[in-house]
């Protein structure tokens, strides 16, 4: 019951601190607060999906000409409101 409740513990504070390293935050723990827990070697979920990469976007075709690709950003006119220009 002690070890479930030294993980319930590091898991409540390893969020508290904003996901820090629970080797981080068994040191705080025990520097700071003279709280003493085991060492959890348990991966959190959410810190894994949230460190997971992205899918790559492709592959891109090579441009071999100048003005063969070209790139924009096309939006409408601003409106005359914005510093009475457009």
């Amino acid at each position: 019951m002690a070890a479930e409740n030294g993980k319930d513990i590091m898991q409540l504070y390893h969020e508290r601190f904003g996901r820090q390293d629970k080797r981080h935050v068994k040191m705080l723990l025990e520097r700071e607060m003279s709280i003493k827990i085991p060492a959890v070697k348990e991966i959190c979920e959410p810190c894994t999906f949230g460190k997971a990469n992205r899918k790559p976007f492709g592959s891109r075709k090579q441009v071999t000409s100048p003005g063969e690709q070209i790139s924009m950003d096309v939006c409408e006119p601003f409106s005359t409101a914005f510093s009475k220009n457009r």
